[in-house]
């Protein structure tokens, strides 16, 4: 979908008026349309307690500027390097109340032909690493809320720890994968039982990106029964590029990058460096629209290396998961398929998707199971032209499958 994008010069709707139970559990409600309108969405901050006894007591002090951020990279993608192994210590339990700021997205009555009936499935969408939640609700023309509220869907979208107008807090020991499942698991619960904006939903859907389809994938590992379907995108199981993705990224401290956003940071939280970092990383020319690339860079968002280095930890292969699961990434993903997702691969699977699908789902039904390679699309697959039609694929699998 090729839509010129305007940024400059907006202006933003007036805030719709809601019935009090749309914003029931929402402390302090802030309501908005989505980007194109389709939805209308309940945002707060929302405390969330959790406990892991999964996180890593790992042997790194936070690093205190640039020359040792950079140093931990190289360290870490250096061939048959030994840091990974050095600093990983024993198992440590984290455990207390995260501020999640979130939103709740339900379809516009304005644009649904008046129905004001609540679905009774949601979506529960894990940004992954670069991006905050607005990943999801990027722009108009690019927005997953928007493709799934015109489906009948509401959506749940949340700055994921570490991130975002959430929680900041010990970047190597506290932000880190195995507390962010917790995390994640705290909430999709919340939504079953009705928490925020008085829905208990009957459905959850969990769907990911990057770093966020690792979480959901191992949500659906330990909790098998705690959601509906599964979506991973951007993702695989091949893990050749993830070191020049790492490279490209060219990370950056945020307090140096971006001072008007960060400056109350500590070194260990970072940004891809440049807007070419973060086309290497995530785009794929000519397939986007160059508006949409400076936006990413201007809206970039944090990461850590306790992130980055506990990832490796989680558990993905959901042999117990038996309900629809699909894998859909651009063809020209970076990270996950070194920028090609269609080489074949040794082994029955048609191509590093498909393996991906097989290996991490194996008790999932041939009938229930999906794996998509959307042409022409790097690594961020909700900034490139090519968004509502992957979008597309993905409601028509949920949809055939009676979600």
């Amino acid at each position: 979908m090729r839509t010129s994008i305007a940024f400059a010069a907006v202006a933003a709707a007036a805030a719709p008026a809601l019935p009090s139970s749309y914003t029931a559990g929402f402390p302090a409600p802030v309501i908005s349309y989505s980007a194109g309108g389709r939805a209308v969405c309940v945002g707060a901050t929302l405390p969330v307690q959790a406990t892991t006894n999964s996180n890593i007591k790992f042997n790194l002090p936070t690093p205190q500027n640039q020359t040792q951020v950079s140093q931990i990279v190289l360290d870490n993608v250096s061939a048959d390097s030994p840091f990974g192994q050095s600093i990983t210590g024993p198992p440590s339990t984290v455990s207390g109340t995260y501020n999640i700021d979130s939103q709740l997205c339900f379809p516009n009555p304005a644009t649904n032909g008046g129905s004001t009936s609540k679905p009774t499935t949601v979506h529960f969408l894990t940004h992954g690493i670069g991006f905050a939640k607005a990943y999801w609700d990027f722009a108009p023309g690019y927005s997953y809320v928007d493709a799934a509220a015109d489906a009948g869907y509401a959506t749940f979208l949340y700055d994921r720890l570490g991130t975002g107008k959430s929680s900041r807090l010990d970047p190597i020991q506290e932000v880190q994968a195995p507390l962010e499942v917790e995390i994640a698991q705290t909430l999709i619960q919340a939504l079953r039982k009705g928490a925020y904006g008085s829905t208990g939903f009957k459905k959850v859907v969990t769907i990911g990106h990057s770093y966020g389809s690792a979480l959901a994938a191992a949500t659906a590992t330990k909790y098998p029964d705690s959601v509906d379907a599964v979506i991973l995108t951007g993702f695989s199981t091949n893990q050749t590029g993830q070191a020049p993705f790492m490279t490209a990224l060219n990370l950056a401290v945020a307090s140096q990058d971006q001072p008007y956003r960060f400056s109350a940071l500590n070194a260990g939280y970072m940004v891809a460096s440049t807007v070419i970092s973060n086309q290497i990383a995530f785009m794929h020319a000519p397939s986007f629209d160059p508006a949409l690339l400076s936006l990413g860079d201007a809206t970039k968002d944090t990461v850590t290396f306790g992130q980055f280095l506990s990832l490796r930890t989680l558990s993905l292969r959901a042999v117990n998961y038996t309900k629809p699961a699909a894998v859909v990434t651009g063809n020209e993903d970076l990270p996950f398929c070194n920028g090609n997702c269609s080489a074949r691969i040794a082994g029955p699977a048609a191509n590093m998707i498909d393996a991906t699908l097989k290996a991490l789902f194996p008790s999932v039904p041939q009938n229930k199971a999906l794996s998509y390679i959307v042409p022409a699309t790097g690594h961020g697959i909700n900034l490139h032209y090519s968004a509502v039609s992957a979008y597309a694929q993905i409601l028509k699998f949920l949809k055939s499958n009676g979600l």
